[in-house]
């Protein structure tokens, strides 16, 4: 069972990512009940264990109790602080809870995972020009763009530049 749990958490990650939400919710209470998958789940330091744990927490936040999922994705941070993955949904989830200083600074700690640096360091910057905070945005921004180059990121920054000068003179 240990070395199928690292199939099945990847199986329950392939079914969310595309998005049969439904499917990936059923295998996942399918091999959290088995008793022969208990062992390896619980398993302290288990990267298996901790991948599946990841994938039940975003099927959970995408398509059950957002509440459930949000708190699985903590335990997970609790587990791994350096999960990108974990921290960026963080982010997210709570950005859209109108927690924008958590998200922000869930959004900082997934820019540790190089990973997700770039879309954490952007997803920053847009929060913080949402905001109205151009000049904070800036080095956010500017990091992504020397990360990822992207034609509408550099457009976007130099709107934001503009933006930033306008509000600085007033």
């Amino acid at each position: 069972p240990p070395a199928r749990l690292a199939g099945m958490g990847g199986a329950v990650e392939n079914l969310a990512r595309s998005r049969r939400w439904d499917d990936a919710k059923a295998l996942a209470a399918e091999v959290g009940a088995r008793e022969a998958y208990r062992p390896a789940l619980g398993a302290p330091g288990s990267a298996d264990a901790a991948r599946f744990a990841r994938a039940l927490a975003i099927t959970e936040l995408k398509a059950g109790d957002p509440e459930a999922g949000a708190a699985k994705l903590e335990e997970v941070v609790r587990r791994d602080p350096l999960d990108g993955q974990a921290l960026f949904l963080l982010g997210e989830f709570l950005h859209g809870e109108g927690e924008v200083e958590r998200a922000l600074m869930r959004f900082e700690q997934a820019a540790a995972d190089p990973a997700y640096e770039a879309r954490a360091h952007r997803r920053r910057g847009e929060i913080l020009v949402a905001r109205g905070g151009y000049a904070a945005a800036l080095a956010p921004l500017r990091k992504a763009l020397s990360l990822e180059p992207d034609e509408a990121l550099g457009d976007y920054v130099d709107s934001v530049e503009r933006l930033a000068g306008i509000f600085e003179r007033r």
